[in-house]
């Protein structure tokens, strides 16, 4: 679905360190689709769809309901926004995951310490790719904006973005050991499991196990959009970040569609419990 829904061109840039991308809409794709298929995947980042039936198969729907908005999904009222940072958050993991071929060795927001907050951590989204040679582990960071933000605000938003990833350009990222002890709690069953602990353990000793590839992802209300966020990589200090790929992600109604996304969770917890 992301894949029909997104369409991604390249921009040419003339430092061969930085790709930046493009994604908007196709507005052909069904949108009570999209709807439901975000719906879902925000369910599936936020809570395990194993434990929701284990749980509550034989428990009334109103307390499926009631843990998934009490529990899980962040409330309207919250401060700093976390239904759209994490809607966002969500929807960059997908375009990694569909759109670049990573894998995604856990799903981070599920160890929120609260609905009501952002997760913490130096990389908003950890994800890898398997090739023959060598291990890539991709460290991102999101930022997102519905409302007006201004050409000077637009540059903070992507200076904080550079300086969160820098963070994880160093030998010993702590977002390495952090994914190795999640990926460890995981089941022997889970995908890949024994593949992504054998990489972020090697990569614990080892920074030279793994290569680095940094994603900045900006999902904005269209209309939202500063190209001015765009001149602070236009300096030689990127060349200090290898790899650097800044995806701009355009939404038409943004806000419209996370509000609605969110509304459609519950129904899509009950559909995976009781089918």
């Amino acid at each position: 679905m992301i894949n029909n829904w997104l369409k991604k061109d390249e921009r040419y840039t003339d430092n061969p360190k930085l790709f930046i991308f493009d994604l908007t809409e196709d507005n052909s794709v069904d949108i009570n689709d999209l709807k439901e298929f975000l719906a879902n995947q925000v369910l599936i980042h936020l809570t395990n769809p194993s434990k929701l039936i284990r749980v509550f198969n034989d428990k009334p729907t109103v307390d499926l309901k009631n843990h998934i908005l009490n529990l899980k999904l962040p409330p309207e009222n919250a401060n700093y926004s976390p239904r759209q940072s994490i809607w966002a958050e969500i929807v960059s993991a997908e375009i990694l995951e569909k759109m670049n071929d990573c894998f995604l060795p856990v799903y981070k927001l599920r160890f929120k310490e609260s609905p009501d907050k952002s997760m913490r951590g130096k990389a908003d989204v950890v994800a890898c790719k398997i090739l023959d040679d060598m291990p890539t582990i991709v460290f991102s960071e999101v930022k997102s904006k519905t409302v007006y933000v201004s050409p000077k605000k637009s540059k903070e938003l992507a200076i904080e973005a550079f300086t969160g990833l820098s963070s994880n350009n160093v030998d010993f990222p702590e977002m390495i050991e952090y994914m190795s002890e999640r990926i460890e709690e995981l089941p022997n069953d889970a995908p890949n499991k024994y593949e992504m602990r054998d990489i972020f353990d090697n990569a614990i000793v080892n920074p030279n196990s793994y290569s680095r590839d940094f994603h900045i992802f900006f999902v904005f209300e269209k209309e939202r959009w500063k190209e001015e966020c765009l001149e602070v990589f236009d300096n030689e200090k990127i060349n200090e970040l290898p790899n650097l790929t800044i995806n701009i992600v355009l939404i038409d109604s943004m806000k419209n569609l996370i509000d609605s996304t969110y509304l459609l969770v519950p129904k899509a917890a009950e559909e995976i419990v009781y089918g």
